[in-house]
C-alpha cells in the first residue's frame, strides 16, 4: 500500500515540476479610451530548433451604414514561429537589463558642478517584459518606451519584430 501511495505521490510530483519557459512583452496604454493592448508571447518548443510567438492585440474595425460609421474592437490573435538562436538571443539580451537603467527621473552633475534632473516621456503606456523558466520569474515594468531604458528597449523591439510588430506600434 505504501508502494502505491509513493508511485503516485511521485507521479503527481513529475507533472507538477513541468518545466515551462517563455517570455512576454505586455504592453497597455491607460490614456487612449480604446483598446490599446498588446501582447506578445515567445515558448520554445520541445524537441525543436525553433519556437513560437502567440501575438494578441485588439484591432480596429469601422463598420460604415449610411452615413454613420461605428467603430469597434476585436481581439485579434495571431501565430509565428521564430529559430531557436533568435529566441536565445532574445533571452540573453533579456539578461542584460539593468534596474539602473528603468529608473527615473534621473539627477547628477555636469561637468560644470551644475546638478540636473533627466526625464523621459511617459506617453508610450505601461510596458512589462516576463521571464519564466520553471519555477524562476523575472519581470520589469517601465512607464513609456525609449531607448534610454538600454536593454529593455532593445529587447522589447526583438520580441516586437519576432512578433512581426513595428515597435512604433507599442511606442
Amino acid at each position: 500500500m505504501k508502494i502505491y501511495f509513493l508511485l503516485f505521490f511521485l507521479l503527481i510530483f513529475s507533472f507538477s515540476c513541468k518545466s515551462r519557459e517563455y517570455i512576454e512583452l505586455r504592453h497597455k496604454n491607460h490614456q487612449k479610451l480604446n483598446n490599446d493592448e498588446i501582447s506578445i508571447k515567445i515558448s520554445p518548443l520541445k524537441n525543436s530548433d525553433s519556437a513560437i510567438v502567440k501575438i494578441f492585440q485588439f484591432e480596429k474595425i469601422i463598420k460604415k451604414k449610411n452615413e454613420n460609421s461605428k467603430i469597434s474592437y476585436v481581439k485579434k490573435n495571431t501565430k509565428n514561429i521564430i529559430t531557436i538562436e533568435n529566441y536565445r538571443d532574445i533571452i540573453k539580451n533579456f539578461n542584460t537589463i539593468k534596474e539602473q537603467d528603468l529608473k527615473w527621473p534621473r539627477t547628477g552633475k555636469d561637468s560644470t558642478g551644475m546638478a540636473y534632473i533627466l526625464f523621459i516621456g511617459f506617453d508610450g503606456g505601461n510596458n512589462s517584459l516576463i521571464y519564466r523558466k520553471g519555477s524562476f520569474l523575472k519581470k520589469f515594468n517601465v512607464l513609456g518606451m525609449s531607448d534610454l531604458y538600454g536593454s529593455f528597449y532593445s529587447t522589447t523591439k526583438l520580441i516586437s519584430e519576432s512578433g512581426g510588430l513595428k515597435l512604433e506600434k507599442i511606442d
